[in-house]
């Protein structure tokens, strides 16, 4: 038919097995030996080798489309159909939309960078690719084993010791125990795989998918990234197993700078140096250019600043994530749970970027430096960062912030709970000007003080401008003086508005213990809070217990910082606060919403952020009433029950 491409089926086998170049290789009668010869018939459209090992004495040069598999008895045979190179040279170069490799072990095959082999064209393709090289041009590595390859990096982004992609993909293949070394000061990238956005966004993206990559090393310098997987510029990350990587820099299973997609991954057992064992979203500056997504990933298991033979643990943060600069990087859905840092952050490090959907739970921080046993978040530059629908519990942090520690943060609708720190805010460690809304914070604890200041604070610690809005604070804990629920310090202006502060506790037996409850010192205020029921196990002063206002040696201002809250403690009736029993629905059941009649319904202050669209409480119900437009006292507008009838 005109028109229509026709070709032929070479077919490749050992010498043992008849195979010689000699050979018209068109039926197994009569194979050729080698690939290479296979290729270079004009005619050739297909390739199928037969199983067995064969050493290549140079690169297989694919730049033709032709579908080259493995072939025992009519099936694929990728653990018997071995490619061994020479050890001094890349196994294959792909450079063929149409070019499949299917079905193969790839093993010990070599580049370095700056010494060109067979079809390094310049000097993006030299140093990359130690198993298989796939160019911009496109083609496909599948079903395949990629074991014991290298690369000798040199310049900046060369690595990729088992697969590097400037385009085309690997599906569904084990890329393992391969590696990238580098004794200069340039930030190589992929132990296992490297993938590359070759010159413009025109060119096509590096795709692996559905693969399984492993105990991969990048080393020797502290610049490397990405023991697993490097991504620079672009990529799909999708659906890959990618354990027990190690990188002596940033990112123990998976680097991704500036742009790139990493989804329903499962990133278990990797280590890094530096930051971001687990998954590092790295980006030099803040430039709405860059946009990274790590999405539906299990998080697991990774160690950061990995513990050398002495067993102490180096200074990588960020033992599941690190994210970095660029506010438009998203970590979205994921489960980050397990993970371990040497310094700061055991679930998330971030100094950039957005965090939505996910589970934070059971990570350590060991620093000392800021802390954050789930999230550390604290932004090298003016960044606001977003914390949203996040589930933070059971971390544990030697600094503060046994759940978080927040600077320049906007945390929301999150929960908050069973977190410890051995040192101030046992869920949330917050300064700068972060907010903190529509959160539940209950069962964290704070073994020690914070700080000079000689503080400890279970549930909220924060040292600056902190706002705390429409939040459940309940059944926290701190070891020391002030602030079992919430201790809020220093002169700036800080507020807590319409929370709900009960059962939190504070320890110990000293004389000068204030506000199991809140203690609130300086200019911080306090506005439609509920804080009742709080307790300590020592002999202070009553009074101070639920309400604990500290002023150093300013008792004026200090009852002038609470407005419009109902607690035990008596202010005389100014300022619209009462003593009366807030009468909740339930307190032994936990539930702190307003029963009928409490005398906290209608008894707040309208503030202004209440007037703005969309205001809501912590059960997304309108802040204020429909009727009064009055406000209640409390992180719950109370609902009335019944039945409400519309006259027309």
């Amino acid at each position: 038919m005109a028109g229509v491409l026709t070709g032929e089926v070479y077919r490749v086998a050992m010498p043992s097995a008849g195979g010689d170049d000699g050979n018209a290789g068109l039926d197994w009668t009569a194979p050729k030996a080698s690939i290479s010869n296979a290729l270079a018939q004009g005619d050739v459209t297909d390739i199928w080798v037969s199983n067995g090992t064969y050493n290549l004495v140079d690169v297989v040069n694919i730049s033709k489309a032709v579908i080259i598999r493995s072939w025992n008895n009519g099936s694929v045979d990728r653990d018997g159909t071995i490619m061994v190179g020479a050890g001094t040279n890349r196994c294959f170069l792909i450079s063929h939309a149409g070019a499949i490799v299917d079905g193969f072990t790839i093993t010990n095959g070599f580049c370095q960078d700056g010494v060109p082999q067979k079809g390094d064209s310049d000097y993006y393709t030299s140093g990359r690719g130690g198993g298989v090289f796939i160019t911009h041009a496109g083609g496909l590595l599948t079903n395949c084993l990629v074991i014991g390859n290298a690369v000798q990096a040199g310049a900046s982004y060369k690595g990729g010791g088992g697969v590097y992609l400037f385009g085309g993909a690997a599906w569904n293949c084990r890329i393992t125990g391969n590696m990238v070394t580098n004794d200069a000061a340039s930030s190589s990238m992929g132990g296992g795989v490297g993938v590359f956005l070759y010159g413009t966004s025109d060119y096509p993206t590096g795709m692996v998918v559905n693969c399984e990559i492993d105990n991969n090393k990048v080393y020797r310098n502290p610049n490397y990234a990405g023991g697993g997987i490097g991504v620079f510029r672009a990529g799909l990350i999708n659906n890959c197993d990618i354990y027990s990587n190690y990188s002596s820099g940033r990112g123990g299973g998976v680097f991704a700078q500036e742009a790139g997609i990493i989804t329903n991954c499962r990133i278990i057992s990797n280590t890094s140096e530096s930051d971001g064992a687990g998954v590092c979203l790295f980006t030099n500056s803040n430039s709405e250019a860059v946009s990274i997504l790590l999405h539906a990933c299990l998080i697991s298991n990774n160690v950061a600043g990995y513990p050398p033979p002495s067993g102490t643990y180096g200074i990588g943060s960020g033992g599941g994530v690190a994210v970095t600069y660029s506010t438009n990087h998203v970590v979205r859905d994921c489960d980050i749970v397990n993970n371990t840092c040497g310094r700061d952050g055991g679930g998330v490090y971030m100094t950039g970027g957005r965090i939505e959907n996910c589970v934070i739970a059971d990570n350590v921080s060991h620093g000392i430096n800021y802390g954050g046993g789930g999230i550390c978040a604290t932004p090298a530059e003016t960044n606001l960062l977003f914390i949203g629908n996040v589930m933070i519990a059971g971390n544990t942090a030697a600094a503060p912030g046994g759940g978080a520690i927040l600077r320049n943060v906007w945390m929301d609708n999150s929960t908050i709970m069973d977190n410890k720190t051995l040192l101030s805010g046992g869920g949330i460690f917050a300064f700068a000007t972060s907010t903190v809304v529509n959160c539940q914070i209950f069962s964290n604890r704070a073994d020690t003080t914070g700080g000079g200041i000689n503080v400890g604070s279970g549930g909220i610690y924060g040292p600056g401008a902190v706002v705390i809005r429409n939040c459940l604070i309940a059944g926290n804990s701190g070891s020391n003086r002030f602030g079992g629920g919430v201790f809020l310090h220093n002169n700036a202006a800080g507020e807590i508005s319409c929370c709900t502060v009960v059962n939190n506790e504070v320890q110990g037996n000293q004389s000068q213990q204030r506000g199991a409850g809140i203690c609130v010192a300086y200019t911080n205020r306090i506005y439609n809070c509920l804080v009742w029921s709080n307790r300590w196990s020592g002999t202070a002063n009553d009074a101070e217990r639920d309400m604990g206002m500290y002023q150093w040696g300013n008792l004026e201002a200090q009852s002038n910082s609470v407005h419009y809250c109902i607690s035990p403690r008596d202010f005389g009736g100014v300022r619209g606060n009462i003593t009366n029993s807030p009468s909740c629905i339930s307190s032994s059941g936990e539930n702190y919403r307003l029963a009928g009649g409490s005398a906290g319904i209608n008894a707040g202050t309208n503030l202004p952020w209440m007037l703005e669209p969309g205001a809501v409480d912590l059960d997304g119900r309108p802040r204020r009433d429909r009727f009064s437009r009055q406000a209640d006292m409390g992180c719950y507008e109370y609902v009335p029950g019944g039945v409400m009838f519309s006259v027309h």
